[in-house]
């Protein structure tokens, strides 16, 4: 009886003890712009595809069959992230605090209210892809992009360029 115990306690605490990491899409870099908003900007919740609704880091294995990386997810969720990583970005490249948002962090009327689905935000092979349209008012656009990688580990490094690179064709988007 008491070796079955200590095998159950040795068990319980070698399942117990993987190691995961947690990653958030983070950017030091601000995108540079040649003019002054004086517009109030809202931006809402982006829109994600079911597969990045939750915590785990997807990947398109060989057959496109939708994985996800073992041991490593994102610390929150990434609707919530990418969309106050926009937010913190507009704020810095515009140099001012009217950006918010939208509804969530104002009570009064925006003068741009833009709205962004991510429709792919992936990595496959050996490129991260994000595909991503937008609208603000009565204007609309797509965008597209690869950045390319070289193994797993270059996962969250891609998508955190691919990002930035949204992020400059959003603010472009404003002039």
């Amino acid at each position: 009886m008491y070796h079955i115990f200590l095998a159950l306690i040795t068990f319980i605490l070698f399942s117990g003890c993987s190691t995961k990491k947690s990653y958030i899409l983070y950017s030091d870099k601000t995108p540079i712009i040649n003019h002054t908003l004086n517009q109030s900007i809202g931006i809402t919740s982006i829109k994600l595809p079911a597969y990045l609704q939750h915590k785990k880091i997807p990947y398109l294995s060989h057959n496109n069959e939708i994985l996800y990386l073992e041991n490593k997810r994102w610390v929150s969720y990434l609707e919530d992230q990418l969309t106050s990583r926009l937010v913190n970005t507009f704020q810095k490249a515009l140099s001012t605090s009217k950006v918010y948002h939208y509804p969530h962090n104002t009570d009064t009327k925006t003068d741009i209210v833009l709205h962004i689905t991510i429709h792919k935000f992936i990595a496959d092979h050996d490129s991260v892809d994000l595909e991503a349209s937008w609208q603000n008012n009565n204007y609309s656009e797509r965008f597209t992009t690869q950045v390319p990688i070289h193994r797993e580990e270059d996962v969250i490094r891609g998508m955190n360029q691919a990002f930035e690179a949204l992020e400059s064709a959003l603010l472009r988007s404003l002039q």
